[in-house]
């Protein structure tokens, strides 16, 4: 095997194509040969709510088929693989005798959105809803305190107190509820924008 060509043409194809998917991108680090196996040093940029898992190609350099995804791939691949940097190895003697000749390899990676992202997302909802809920009932109970204040003539200051209490936890819930309201549009402007990307 001639390692230095055959590295070199490893990085030139990634260089080409790694922009080219939507939502990742994928950078070669190193390509080195470990005795019978392939080592393939990778970082992949990825959104936070995104699932990944990453197939191996390998096709001669004259062919025009990459055909299937290599078997007996080991390491940080398939949906092991995470953001930020990653390692697979092709540990190649153990589905062909040997490897000669001229390779390119491809990382092709297959995304979704992660299940834990929409539960997340449904939990917002209802904490935003429970948040607004509370604020307007405890906002409600503040403006009856304060109507019951101004004619009383035995408890004001009780019903003061239980009316400014009262507006606290108002404004408490709102802010809470409002906070979990801006996070649940932003997630799910990510999941519909990742959906009509053509993506689950």
């Amino acid at each position: 095997m001639n390692t230095k060509y055959y590295i070199l043409h490893l990085l030139l194809f990634f260089q080409i194509t790694f922009f080219c998917q939507k939502n990742t991108e994928i950078s070669i680090k190193s390509i080195t040969q470990e005795g019978s196996s392939v080592s393939i040093d990778y970082n992949l940029k990825t959104k936070w709510y995104i699932k990944n898992h990453t197939s191996l190609y390998a096709k001669e350099k004259e062919s025009q088929s990459w055909g299937l995804p290599l078997d007996f791939v080991v390491g940080d691949f398939g949906s092991s693989t995470k953001s930020g940097k990653n390692n697979m190895k092709w540990q190649v003697t153990k589905s062909r005798n040997e490897l000669l000749g001229e390779w390119v390899f491809k990382i092709h990676n297959t995304m979704s959105i992660k299940k834990n992202i929409k539960n997340l997302n449904r939990i917002c909802t209802l904490l935003s809803f429970a948040g607004l809920g509370i604020g307007g009932y405890y906002l409600y109970k503040s403006d009856d305190y304060y109507n019951q204040y101004q004619s009383s003539t035995t408890n004001a200051a009780l019903l003061r107190q239980k009316d400014e209490e009262s507006l606290e936890i108002s404004f408490l819930s709102f802010s809470v509820g409002t906070v979990f309201l801006i996070q649940k549009i932003s997630l799910g402007r990510k999941i519909r924008k990742f959906k009509n990307q053509g993506f689950d």
